[in-house]
């Protein structure tokens, strides 16, 4: 899971490749992503209790802005993700079906270099979080998130190129 659900949307730009490492008491995780194409992309997953867990994130509606739906289709679960763009801040609702299932809710609000995140999740990891992610303006696409919730802190590094 990402530090900020929200990053877990559609990238919507072909050829686009992210990659984040995320650190936490319960231990680490690595995710990388391909934009396949401007509705779908492929997201690898490695973390110590499943080494490789390959999932398809596909856009379900195109024409509904500014309003995002999206799917996650993996072999751990199922996730559906519903975005509300209101310029710079974003309501984003999330729920999980299979090994991950539980639910989830978070306002992100973002500008340029900064973005930072409310919200609380039911499930695998249940309670409230906070999250703050920072992209120096020396790299922009280079960020590094902290999350803080009733599960301790995570810190998240990554990079879109």
């Amino acid at each position: 899971m990402p530090v900020i659900p929200a990053v877990a949307l559609v990238q919507a730009d072909p050829g686009r490749t992210t990659l984040v490492l995320t650190s936490s008491a319960s231990g680490w995780s690595l995710s990388l992503a391909r934009s396949v194409s401007a509705a779908c992309d492929v997201v690898a997953i490695a973390t110590p209790a499943a080494p490789f867990d390959l999932r398809l994130r596909a856009r379900l509606v195109r024409e509904l802005s500014p309003f995002h739906l999206s799917a996650e289709f993996g072999w751990s679960g199922i996730m559906a993700l519903g975005a509300l763009h209101l310029g710079p801040i974003r309501i984003v609702g999330e729920r999980r079906w299979g090994e991950e299932a539980g639910r989830g809710v978070s306002v992100l609000a973002a500008r340029p270099g900064l973005s930072v995140a409310v919200g609380a999740r039911d499930g695998e990891s249940p309670g409230a979080f906070a999250a703050v992610s920072w992209l120096p303006k020396v790299i922009p696409l280079w960020s590094l998130s902290l999350a803080v919730s009733l599960r301790g802190l995570e810190i998240g590094v990554g990079g879109t190129w």
